[in-house]
């Protein structure tokens, strides 16, 4: 299921209107969606370096902004709404041990969480849940976010670089 999904994703790499596309995708992962933009942004990037910062800013700021409506929605409707979904898929035990980790570690949860890949829509559901605060989960997703797509913009465009030149 999920290679379809990322294939459909990287068919999309050259439509006309991929970068509405790709915040689409971005908005949707922060919530809810299980393939991380960086599936559609890093080609995007190879093909358009010229785009990259327009394509890696669209990236970060709407993933901020969806990472910001899932704090709030589950700061506020957890136990209502997203305890009641999540309970039975199998995001359920990585949302309890993130839980726990937010117990041990506060804050440092959601720098670490960008860096290592672990699904943003979980930290924010249980940064939400534990109440560390709207302006720290901001902050920190601010400067991780950007932090990570930066550099998978930047690896992708040095590598359309290199791939440009061997052709020549």
């Amino acid at each position: 299921m999920f290679e379809k999904i990322r294939s459909k994703m990287v068919s999309l790499v050259g439509h006309d209107n991929a970068i509405y596309y790709l915040g689409f995708f971005t908005f949707i992962e922060a919530i809810f969606f299980p393939v991380p933009p960086d599936v559609m942004l890093a080609p995007m990037v190879a093909a358009k370096p010229e785009k990259a910062r327009r394509y890696c800013l669209t990236v970060v700021l709407i993933s901020i902004f969806a990472g910001m409506c899932t704090y709030l929605f589950s700061y506020y409707a957890f136990d209502h709404f997203i305890e009641p979904i999540l309970k039975p898929s199998s995001y359920y035990d990585e949302y309890l041990t993130i839980v726990s980790w937010f117990d041990e570690w506060g804050i440092l949860v959601v720098i670490a969480s960008s860096l290592l890949f672990i699904p943003y829509k979980l930290i924010a559901i249980a940064a939400g849940v534990v109440d560390i605060g709207f302006i720290n989960f901001l902050l920190a997703s601010m400067f991780t976010r950007s932090l990570r797509f930066y550099i998978v913009t930047a690896i992708a465009k040095y590598s359309s670089e290199k791939i440009l030149k061997k052709e020549q």
